[in-house]
This record gives structure tokens, sequence and C-alpha cells, in this order.
């Protein structure tokens, strides 16, 4: 009798097979937006800090032919990135034969090249497409639900303030996919609890965290609370610190070993610590908030209105549905609930008593926050009681997860057209299509509007006492940079690119842009001609 199988079961088997790679389709369509988005934008212009941080650190271990950056205010996964970014050079010149000084030569040489900052950007444009993945992953491992891992990952990875933010040569975005890193572990752990290796991991993950940035130091407390209530090896005092002990060794080697320097280095590295320290407690230009009740209150404006979406009200119906998928998370699981909750709460509890907020600081909540978002819209979706309810709540929820993923195509397209784009003739075209409202420009953007042929609105006179809005450009506004951050209503919108939220960044020394404001935020703020006007 003949052992082969059928042709039937042969077809069954191709078709399953074929129908499990479908099924990874969306997610993997959400990774691909993500990471060419981010390519569309990675020529954005001039970052801050990036020759600073990321680049000189890299020219000075080249020059001294070290391997340590002699740099740590940020920890030294970051170098090890921009030493990836010299790939292309060294492949080359190996491929050619050389070696030694000549190489070294050149490796120096290529970092002063445009395409060296472009090579950093894109290897961590890459990197944090990942967090989406981990994210599905986690939730898929939890929930078993491929739609809930699905809406969890669109949450996080139709952000655009991680979009933007995945661009920089900067360290929170690249901690952020670490902590989504983390959390898989740490759900793995959960579900797994006789598999110690997934608690190893999900320590080796809380400790390439750290090496990104320091405050992801406080991924440990899920680490180890999962540590110690899954082991199935007894729940004593003793065993309980033996685990405590033995992931924190695991968690400090990982460290360790990408930051050597905390090592070999330690007055440079404690010195950069203290350095960070007094930073973000004394203050920062427009940055600068009072510890406490105040910040608190603008880091959860930032979390529940800005974090998921540039449109405050869907970022707001995701905040609110992650607060009940929180409350679902915590009626389910305890345990669940403490590596979802403690993380954040011990997160904002830190930065809430700095003198310092720079959003950027709080992108590595958004893995949890997308959890959670995912959680509680199947929950309610779920819960609705009238069927074609049902589908209609379906419908918004895809409605705005559509809206976000073309404000990433739009934002990415807006940086390939910068110095091709017309900011003036949109303002223009924006004032006359708000013609019950007045105008005032500044004159540098009255020069813009007003072109060869063109007629300024009528509705944005040259010269007016109290109009409805001010439009300027933010260098002609603020010449010494003293914007005040961290106000979401800060601008009604801007022209220019859209490589920033400048409301969060308005010290921006990137792209100029004209900045459209209200008349009372504008004297509030102290827009240098506008300020003769203001009451």
């Amino acid at each position: 009798m003949s052992t082969q199988p059928a042709r039937s079961e042969i077809d069954a088997s191709a078709w399953q097979r074929l129908r499990d790679l479908a099924a990874w389709a969306p997610v993997i369509a959400l990774i691909v937006l993500l990471a060419g988005t981010g390519l569309r934008g990675v020529d954005f212009g001039y970052h801050w800090d990036e020759y600073e941080a990321q680049v000189r650190p890299v020219q000075w271990s080249l020059d001294e032919r070290t391997l340590l950056p002699n740099y740590y205010i940020f920890p030294s996964v970051n170098y090890g990135l921009n030493l990836a970014a010299l790939f292309p050079t060294s492949w080359r010149d190996l491929l050619q034969g050389v070696s030694g000084e000549e190489l070294a030569a050149d490796l120096r040489s290529a970092t002063d090249q445009p395409q060296y900052l472009l090579n950093l950007r894109t290897i961590r444009i890459f990197l944090v497409s990942l967090a989406p993945l981990w994210v599905y992953l986690a939730v898929w491992l939890w929930r078993r639900s491929r739609l809930e891992a699905l809406l969890s990952a669109a949450c996080l990875g139709l952000s655009w303030e991680i979009a933007y933010h995945a661009r920089w040569g900067a360290p929170d975005a690249v901690m952020m996919q670490f902590a989504a890193l983390t959390l898989l572990l740490t759900v793995a752990a959960v579900r797994r609890p006789e598999q110690v290796r997934w608690r190893q991991l999900a320590a080796v993950a809380a400790g390439l965290a750290t090496g990104t940035k320091y405050p992801a130091g406080l991924l440990l407390i899920p680490v180890l609370l999962v540590s110690i209530l899954t082991s199935t090896e007894g729940r004593t005092f003793r065993r309980a610190a033996e685990l405590v002990i033995q992931e924190l060794l695991i968690y400090a080697a990982a460290f360790v070993i990408t930051t050597p320097g905390s090592v070999l280095q330690p007055w440079a590295f404690l010195r950069a610590l203290s350095v960070e320290g007094g930073w973000y407690s004394q203050g920062h230009w427009g940055y600068t908030i009072p510890s406490g009740a105040l910040h608190l209150a603008r880091i959860a404006d930032y979390l529940g209105l800005v974090l998921l979406s540039p449109f405050p009200v869907i970022a707001g119906l995701l905040s609110l549905a992650a607060a009940a998928g929180g409350w679902w998370v915590w009626k389910e699981s305890r345990l669940l609930a403490g590596a979802l909750l403690l993380f954040p709460a011990a997160y904002v509890a830190f930065f809430a008593v700095q003198r310092v907020m720079i959003v950027r600081n709080l992108l590595v909540l958004a893995p949890f926050l997308a959890v959670l978002a995912g959680r509680g819209i199947v929950e309610t979706i779920r819960r609705f009681g009238w069927r074609q309810g049902r589908w209609a709540l379906a419908a918004v929820v895809a409605a705005m997860m559509a809206l976000n993923a073309a404000w990433l195509v739009h934002a990415a397209e807006s940086i390939r057209g910068r110095g091709l784009d017309d900011p003036g003739a949109d303002l223009a075209a924006y004032a006359r299509a708000h013609g019950g409202d007045t105008f005032l420009f500044s004159p540098r953007v009255r020069d813009e509007v007003a072109k060869p042929g063109e007629e300024v609105a009528a509705n944005a006179p040259a010269e007016i006492r109290n109009p409805d809005f001010v439009a300027v450009y933010a260098y002609e506004a603020m010449p010494n940079l003293e914007w005040p951050a961290n106000v979401r209503t800060l601008t009604v919108r801007t022209f220019g690119p859209l490589e920033v939220n400048f409301n969060y960044y308005p010290t921006w020394e990137g792209n100029d842009r004209i900045v459209l404001m209200t008349f009372e935020r504008a004297c509030a703020v102290g827009v240098d001609f506008v300020e003769p006007l203001c009451p």
C-alpha cells in the first residue's frame, strides 16, 4: 500500500500554509509602513543632538584608536549603533584589502560625510520598526487573538510621535523598542512559568534598554515581579532573594557588555551620570517645568491627547480605551496587570519630580499604552449589546487607524518636499478658507505671501489691532529660542515640513516654519512683533 499522501492532503496542507502566511500580512504591512515612511523622511535636516552625542564620540574613539566612546551622557548601545553605521565603508575597504591606519583614516573621514548621518538614522528606523512586532507577539501570546494583537500593534506603529522620533539619531525611540521587547518576554514568562529562559531573556532585554538610556532601569520592576511570582520552585523568601540576585546579575551583565565604559572608564561614567542628573533637576530653557502636580498634568496631557495620534480626539479615545483595558486586565490577572502597569506608574512618578520635561523621554510608555488600548477596544466592542453598534464601533476604530496611517504618509511627503513646498501659499489658502477670522502676518510672512501677481487675503490686512490669529516664522518670533515647550495648544497649526511636533520642540534648530497662533497665545509667549499690540 502506498504511503504517499493523497493529492487532496497536499493541497490542504499548502492552503493552510498560505493562510498562516496571510495571517501575518497585516502586521508586516504595518511594519513596512512605519519603516517606509521613516525612510522617506530620513533626510529631514539638522538635529541638535546628533553631532555632539552620537557622531563626536565615534570620531573621538577613531582618533584615539579605542572602542570606548569616552561619552556617557547616554550609555553605549547608541555608540554601538553609530559604529554599525560605518559598516558600508569598512566592508568596502576590507574587500579592497585596506587595513590598519588606512582603514582607520577612511572610517574617520566617513563620519564627516552626510551619508554617515543618514546611515545612523536608517539603522534606528529599522530597529524601532520592530517595536510593533514585539507588541503584536506579546498580545498574541497573551490573548491568542490576532485582531487584538493587530490593534495593539497599530496603536503603536501608527503613532506619529513614534514615527518622527524614530528618524532621530537619539536613544529614546530605540529604548522604546527594547521596552517593547522586554514586555514581550515578560508576558512569555507569565505564560510559560516553567521555562526559566523567558525570565532571563526579559532581564537581558531590560539591560539592553538601560544600555540605551538610563531611566529604562525601571523596567526591572515588572521583570523582577514576574520572576518572583511565576517561579515554580517554591516561594520562600530565600528563593525569592536568589531569583532577584540572579535576574540582577543577568541584567547587569547585559548593561556592562553594551556599556563597558561603566567599568573601564568609571570616572568618566560617574561624571556623566552626575551631569545628567543635575541637568534634569535644574532646568533647561523653555523645557523647564515645576516638579510635582503641574509636571504630572503635562505628562498626562501628552500621554492622553498626543502620544497615540496627531489628532487629539483620536488620541483621547485611544487613551480612554487604554484606561478601560487597564481595568479589564486588573480584573483578569493581577500578575499581568502588574507587568503592564507598574513600570509606567513608576516611570511617570520618576519624571514628574524632575524640572525638565522633554517628551521623547515618554516614548518608552507607548508599548504599554498600546497593549492596554487594544485590550480596551476589543473588550468594549465585545460587550456592546447592539450588534449594529458593534459594527459601527469597529468602523470608527478602523477609520481612526486609517487617519493615523494617512498622517504618517503626509508627514513623510512633507519632509521629502522641503525646499520645494510653498508654506506661504498654504497659509494664504488657509486664511481665505477661514474668511470669518482675521489674521496678522509678520513682515517676513507677509513678504512670503504677497508674491507678484497675488493678493494677500482680505482678512489679513497689513495693520490690525486685535486679530484672531497671528502667523510668524518660528525663528523670527523667538530669535533667542525662548519658546515655552510642552504646550499642546501652543500653535493652531504649522506650515512647512512635519519632521517634528513643534508644540513640544519649539526650540527646534532645523527647518524654519510658519507657525499660526491665536493672538492671545502670541501675546502670552511674547512674540516680538506682536507685543506692541498686546493689552
